[in-house]
């Protein structure tokens, strides 16, 4: 009996450990992608994942064109491809109707680890995105776009002497 509740609750963490990966990394994906609203967001979400993965950004933006993917499943599917030697079509041909947690566990690779990159390229997009409204704030007024009031020449105060 106590063999039988022992492989019960070891069965019961063990899927919701499951369950937990799958959803930390979902959200983490999402969140990824929710970030990203500009096209400045965009060229610093590819920095994001190529920061992660080691994946130049041209190879980034050919497999984005490619496949379709978003940044989140894009660094996903990277990692797995990173991880493993294979190639990112390969990765991808395994997925099917498999979630991304599945699949890596599939792998042997722990979801939580792709997870932990997916929020270190959230905190770099949104450390860029926080860079790009500093300097927003502190640009020359010509730099944002407003003409600087023009004045009219000093006189001098000696009356020409």
């Amino acid at each position: 009996m106590k063999r039988t509740t022992f492989l019960l609750v070891a069965f019961t963490l063990c899927r919701a450990n499951a369950i937990a990966s799958e959803e930390t990394l979902n959200q983490a994906m999402k969140a990824l992608d929710a970030q990203v609203k500009s096209g400045d967001d965009k060229k610093l979400a590819l920095f994001a994942v190529s920061r992660q993965t080691s994946v130049p950004e041209a190879t980034l933006q050919t497999h984005m064109n490619a496949t379709h993917l978003g940044y989140g499943e894009l660094l996903a599917a990277e990692s797995l491809a990173k991880a493993t030697g294979k190639n990112v079509d390969a990765v991808l041909s395994m997925k099917h109707d498999k979630s991304w947690a599945a699949l890596s566990k599939e792998m042997k690779i722990d979801p939580n680890s792709i997870a932990g990159r997916l929020q270190n390229a959230q905190k770099t997009v949104q450390a860029g995105q926080q860079q790009r409204l500093q300097a927003a704030k502190t640009a020359k007024p010509a730099e944002q776009g407003i003409r600087p009031v023009e004045r009219a020449p000093a006189v001098s105060r000696m009356g020409g002497y």
